[in-house]
């Protein structure tokens, strides 16, 4: 009699705590994760796959479809599969694409704005383009987005390595580039180089080899790894250290297609953003003197500019920014805008 009683008694128990959560569950307007519908998305960027970014990008695919109890898919394409950067970002503009990643210059195809977070030997440090993608600059940049374009930035913090300068000789003040034929990959970077005296010509990452050893261009100002993954070392002797372009990266997702997930996708997704873009950030820091290794052992010999060489170039580009805003006047008044964030 008294097994029965406990029995019916654990039973009433039971009954009573299932009960009680699923009167949580309902005031707090949440449902259950395995109630929701299953959601597959794509994301397109132009990183290598063993790249830091391209490991970052497997690793958010990975934490949310985890977090989501394997109801969030996301499916991940590199190496520009899905179309070049432009191509990424428009389709995402228009929801033929969930998601897609580039560097931050990319985006000036939209806003002009965005042209100047590519401006080579504007920022000082990799913490000062956090400042400032963080600060009220980056807030009205991504909100004008969100209104103009359908694209919310899910973060503009994912860090690139910094951009150098190949070449088959030292480069150490502006005077150096004069003539320079130099294959850059923005338009921030091709205004800028430009001002700095060299000849920016447009050449496709994949064609970039090729364009050396044709002489077609001279040297290319790209990061270190992309260096390594295109064979530079192989048709230019130096690696000059100019450090000119602190670059970040951003995700967008469709405006449209973000608002119609369910709140608890949102969290997660987001979240999940923002952890893998603190093992991008570990990455890209941890490995920067593995890439820069693997170049020197294949020839390039390593140019590293002195505080008195990089200000030469600073101070050019300084005393040009008027120039460079009038080349996307809605820019006017933002390089002083960056130049003051501390």
């Amino acid at each position: 009699m008294k097994t029965l009683t406990m029995f019916i008694f654990t039973v009433i128990l039971l009954f009573i705590s299932a009960c009680s959560s699923g009167e949580m569950q309902e005031s707090s307007g949440e449902t259950d994760i395995s109630d929701l519908p299953e959601t597959e998305l794509r994301l397109g960027h132009n990183a290598p796959p063993e790249s830091p970014t391209g490991q970052a990008a497997d690793k958010l695919a990975e934490i949310v479809e985890e977090n989501s109890e394997g109801n969030i898919t996301i499916e991940v394409y590199p190496e520009n599969q899905l179309g070049d950067n432009r191509d990424l970002i428009e389709q995402t503009s228009v929801g033929g694409l969930d998601l897609s990643m580039a560097g931050l210059g990319v985006l000036g195809d939209l806003a002009p704005e965005y042209n100047f977070m590519q401006i080579p030997f504007l920022f000082e440090s990799q913490d000062h383009i956090h400042k400032v993608v963080e600060s009220d600059i980056g807030e009205e940049l991504a909100e004008q987005l969100v209104q103009e374009h359908d694209l919310r930035l899910l973060t503009q913090s994912w860090d690139r390595l910094p951009r150098q300068v190949s070449a088959n000789k030292q480069i150490t003040s502006p005077e150096d580039l004069n003539g320079f034929l130099i294959r850059t990959g923005t338009k921030g970077a091709t205004e800028t180089f430009s001002i700095l005296g060299a000849k920016p010509t447009s050449v496709p990452l994949k064609e970039v080899y090729l364009s050396l050893q044709n002489n077609i261009i001279e040297g290319v100002e790209l990061p270190p790894d992309y260096m390594v993954t295109n064979s530079v070392a192989e048709v230019n002797s130096h690696l000059n250290m100019t450090n000119h372009t602190y670059g970040t990266q951003f995700i967008a997702m469709n405006e449209m297609i973000f608002n119609e997930l369910p709140e608890q996708y949102k969290t997660i997704i987001n979240e999940a953003v923002q952890e893998a873009g603190n093992y991008n950030n570990e990455l890209t820091e941890e490995e920067t003197g593995e890439y820069l290794e693997d170049l020197e052992e294949n020839g390039m010999e390593i140019v590293e500019l002195s505080d008195e060489d990089r200000e030469k170039f600073t101070s050019t580009v300084q005393e040009n920014i008027e120039e460079l805003e009038q080349v996307w006047p809605e820019a006017e008044g933002l390089g002083e805008r960056i130049l003051n964030t501390k």
